[in-house]
């Protein structure tokens, strides 16, 4: 179902979705993935909702 209102109270978060994905292959197409999240992020700005943009480095102690 395509969504089509968004909840004054709701917020955006995208996360690692960064230069170099794009190209890279994996299971799910990313050019997709950066493109929807780009029109998501247009329409949480139009409508003045928060968008927080994520960028994860590193790793957790003990992980490798």
């Amino acid at each position: 179902m395509p969504l089509t209102i968004l909840d004054p109270q709701t917020a955006l978060i995208v996360v690692d979705l960064q230069k170099g994905l794009r190209d890279i292959p994996s299971l799910h197409p990313m050019a997709g993935v950066i493109d929807h999240s780009c029109q998501l992020i247009e329409a949480f700005r139009k409508q003045k909702l928060p968008v927080v943009l994520v960028n994860v480095t590193g790793t957790a102690p003990g992980r490798t």
